[in-house]
């Protein structure tokens, strides 16, 4: 899924917290960065002869396992980062996948609403394949539409105190729908 996806997840997430657990800005802001922090793995890509950011152990659940859980032991907030990651580890096993046993096995789980991605040689940059087959797919836009609703629902329903973080997600999505118009004009 794409960043403003896992933001509105994590928006998603704060919003429950904020009506069961009355969470504060320190926990509201693990929330959002965990949300989109295992995406940062994508700048590896540029240095590495691995182009699929989802391979790379930061992107398996062991690895967040091993990280997250010996910090529940000094701080109950790990466990909002862990909500937050399991969030973002599901999403993105139901559009292309992950390596869900990795290390014991680097075959891709999930993939459920997956478009066919080529894993050969391509002729233009991955991530450009990537956005057209994420913009072509329905099911993944209809998700994307529920996202969007579930995100503002949710805000009204428990979190009216921060309906302010509607316009992190629309500043997020904007910038993805400019990036997509950029590609789109250099056509």
């Amino acid at each position: 899924m794409q960043i403003h996806s896992h933001l509105a997840c994590g928006i998603i997430l704060t919003a429950f917290l904020n009506h069961f657990f009355k969470i504060g800005l320190i926990e509201i802001a693990v929330v959002l960065i965990f949300s989109v922090f295992i995406d940062l793995d994508i700048i590896m890509t540029f240095y590495s002869e691995e182009k699929n950011h989802r391979k790379f152990l930061t992107h398996t659940p062991i690895f967040w396992i091993a990280i997250l859980s010996p910090l529940l032991l000094f701080s109950e907030k790990a466990l909002f980062a862990i909500l937050a990651v399991i969030l973002h580890i599901f999403l993105d096993y139901l559009d292309w996948g992950i390596m869900l046993f990795y290390p014991l096995s680097d075959r891709f789980y999930g993939g459920i609403i997956r478009t066919d991605f080529p894993d050969q040689k391509l002729s233009k940059p991955e991530i450009e394949i990537y956005i057209e087959a994420y913009i072509q797919n329905k099911k993944i836009m209809n998700l994307e539409k529920i996202l969007g609703v579930l995100l503002f629902l949710s805000l009204l329903a428990f979190a009216q105190n921060l309906l302010w973080l509607l316009i992190l997600y629309l500043a997020a999505l904007a910038s993805f729908f400019r990036y997509i118009k950029q590609k789109i004009n250099k056509k």
